[in-house]
């Protein structure tokens, strides 16, 4: 006798998810990020081309503080304060964060070089066309993070849409559970174990990560009802049962 999983058909987002979409969701995310920083970056260069203005700046503080991370090291933190006059007769104090480079490379009392936006004098730029360097920087790891992301979509996307289409056309069968598979990468509180099955004609197939917990009441040598496509077959338990099945 096949077992049926009893189950109303899975939505093709959550399959999408199962299918490892939670990782497209995030490397859009993480494009989205890259882009909007590298638009702000570039806006911010232009701006400092076009109103950016000159200023002759003085380092009046340096300081340092350390921190223990979780793990027990220590961290360093560095700081420089910026005194800076503008054209409007202000006078800026600002307190940066450097690099240990930076830190131990100037002095107090150094004069140092910089350009500042006039309706925004807090807004500054140390190195020459820092802002074009960044938004270069950064809109090269957004064209390389989106080619990533697009490739992931598209295989993540076409798997999740030939499993639905193969509950709603393909042929519903019967197979015999052959084991049951942890998956070699394992994440703490993450799915990771697979129902392996064979069908009447010999062909190998496996079901979609699952936790153990899920599949305990299936063995091997276990019926199972699966739906064969074009290209691979699918559990039941994955996808559900197409809509109208009678079971």
């Amino acid at each position: 006798m096949v077992m049926v999983v009893q189950e109303k058909p899975v939505p093709i987002f959550r399959l999408f998810l199962r299918m490892g979409g939670w990782l497209v969701v995030m490397l859009g995310l993480v494009f989205v990020g890259l882009s909007l920083v590298s638009a702000s970056d570039a806006d911010l260069a232009r701006r400092f081309d076009d109103e950016g203005r000159q200023a002759n700046g003085t380092i009046s503080h340096k300081r340092f503080a350390r921190t223990r991370n979780p793990d027990g090291s220590l961290s360093t933190s560095y700081w420089m304060t910026l005194r800076y006059p503008t054209h409007a007769g202000e006078v800026v104090m600002q307190e940066r964060l450097v690099n240990a480079t930076e830190y131990l490379r100037a002095m107090r009392g150094d004069r140092v070089s910089l350009r500042y936006l006039p309706d925004d004098p807090r807004t500054i730029e140390l190195v020459g066309n820092w802002y074009h360097s960044a938004a270069r920087t950064t809109s090269t790891l957004a064209l390389g993070v989106g080619i990533v992301w697009l490739l992931c979509l598209w295989v993540v996307g076409r798997r999740s849409v030939d499993a639905i289409r193969t509950r709603e056309y393909g042929r519903r069968d019967g197979a015999t559970v052959t084991g049951i598979r942890r998956a070699a990468i394992r994440v703490p509180g993450c799915p990771d174990t697979r129902l392996t099955w064979r069908d009447g004609q010999g062909n190998a197939g496996q079901s979609l990560l699952h936790h153990g917990r899920d599949l305990y009441a299936l063995d091997q040598g276990d019926h199972i009802t699966i739906y064969r496509g074009p290209d691979q077959s699918w559990w039941v338990g994955d996808l559900g049962e197409r809509a109208g099945s009678a079971g």
